[in-house]
């Protein structure tokens, strides 16, 4: 593998090479580690400030429970919500309670803080994270 900036990497050997470590790069990650599979995570690395309107519906946190993740949603950062109300491409909005939804609440994320959190934590698991982008696979 080589990353744009020419840094070499076929000294290195990985079971997996996952390229984008938004939050689904890194649940790929944190599974393949936890199943004892050596990953190579890469990503731009780019840095933005803001990310708007990011929630996470309530039944994505048992998927991040069973990857060991859902910690994550636990810090002040992140606003538990307990319904939807859209309008796309109509006047009248549209209204969904999360009550009667066998997972409970959904979260309104600081996405930015979200994905800085998840890349520490794939990298304190064990992942390897190259910021860059690929420029070639052998």
């Amino acid at each position: 593998m080589q990353l744009s900036d020419h840094q070499s990497l076929s000294h290195q050997r990985y079971d997996c090479a996952i390229i984008g470590a938004g939050p689904a790069g890194c649940a790929a990650a944190t599974a393949l580690t936890l199943k004892g599979r050596t990953v190579a995570l890469f990503d731009l690395g780019q840095k933005r400030s803001v990310k708007v309107g990011e929630s996470l519906p309530a039944h994505a946190e048992p998927y991040l429970r069973d990857l060991g993740l859902s910690e994550l949603l636990q810090i002040p950062d992140h606003t538990a919500y307990e319904g939807n109300s859209s309008s796309w491409g109509q006047e009248e909005l549209q209204v969904m309670h999360f009550i009667l939804n066998p997972y409970g609440r959904g979260w309104h994320l600081n996405r930015v803080q979200f994905e800085k959190d998840l890349k520490s934590q794939v990298q304190a698991l064990g992942v390897e994270y190259f910021p860059g982008r690929v420029s070639a696979l052998k």
